[in-house]
């Protein structure tokens, strides 16, 4: 009887620290993914918001007579803070950041930075902007819908052509001909310029895309969130903590009476079976 109870307590005493813990991962999934969609968005605290042109900070948000407001949420109908100080008037990063509003964010910020941003080429702050703003919603576990934001330009300076587009790819470099302009007849003017031949590079962030062929500089949509972001975004975070701490002090206590119920019914079902065991012998 006592080698049959042993067998038996080893093979039930393993599944009690693996429930505790699936039910204790679950409650903090469910408090983290709350309080992150709850909290308002931060994304203008990160140092690549800061280093962008104003014309282009302006098509986020703006600030006038001491109000702020979330120019970017007021545009996809998302609920924000207005007239509240700084860390309060974003809108619910659940709805800033929301699958479906993701492309229709990417070409809003693309039309208002290319008519607002007039000097030198607007195509490089519409990439840092659409890198920004695609990166701060990945950070925060948000994935983007399927988007295309084209965008062709045509720029005929000195007889050479510069083809620059926009366009939703994985990140990839191909190499655009700039050659010089033809005629009417088809023929290209009498000049002994050269066509010359220009790298494009295009970066893919969870489906908003930025490419720039204007020169032969990397574009800025190439770097991710600098690690002084990640720490101004894990700071900003700090908000959701207290919900979390809340909804754990309220998810455990239920979870371990139901991980007691669990323990005192196979303790009843070990006693049952003791029993059998004791009847058959």
């Amino acid at each position: 009887m006592a080698t049959h109870q042993k067998l038996y307590v080893q093979n039930i005493s393993p599944w009690l620290p693996i429930r505790f813990l699936v039910l204790f991962v679950s409650v903090c999934s469910l408090s983290l993914a709350a309080s992150s969609e709850s909290a308002p968005q931060l994304l203008y605290q990160l140092d690549s918001f800061s280093t962008m042109k104003t014309c282009a900070q302006n098509c986020f948000w703006t600030s006038s007579g001491g109000c702020i407001t979330d120019e970017l949420a007021a545009e996809l109908s998302c609920p924000f803070g207005y007239c509240k100080k700084q860390g309060e008037f974003g809108a619910p990063n659940g709805c800033y950041c929301r699958a479906d509003n993701m492309p229709v964010a990417g070409t809003i910020l693309s039309s208002c930075i290319k008519s607002a941003c007039t000097v030198a080429n607007s195509l490089v702050d519409i990439s840092s902007a659409l890198s920004l703003y695609s990166g701060y919603c990945s950070s925060l576990g948000f994935q983007a819908a399927s988007v295309e934001v084209p965008s062709e330009t045509t720029a005929d300076s000195g007889g050479t052509m510069v083809t620059t587009t926009i366009a939703s790819s994985t990140a990839s470099s191909k190499p655009i001909e700039t050659g010089l302009p033809t005629t009417r007849s088809g023929n290209p003017p009498d000049v002994t310029t050269p066509p010359t031949t220009v790298t494009s590079t295009s970066t893919s962030f969870e489906g908003l895309e930025a490419t720039n062929t204007a020169d032969g500089t990397a574009s800025p949509a190439r770097e991710k969130l600098a690690r002084g972001d990640k720490i101004a975004l894990g700071v900003g975070l700090g908000i959701g903590i207290p919900a979390l701490l809340v909804a754990l002090v309220l998810g455990v206590p239920p979870c371990l009476h139901a991980i007691q119920q669990l323990r005192q019914e196979k303790e009843r079902s070990r006693n049952r079976r003791e029993r059998n065991l004791l009847e058959q012998l």
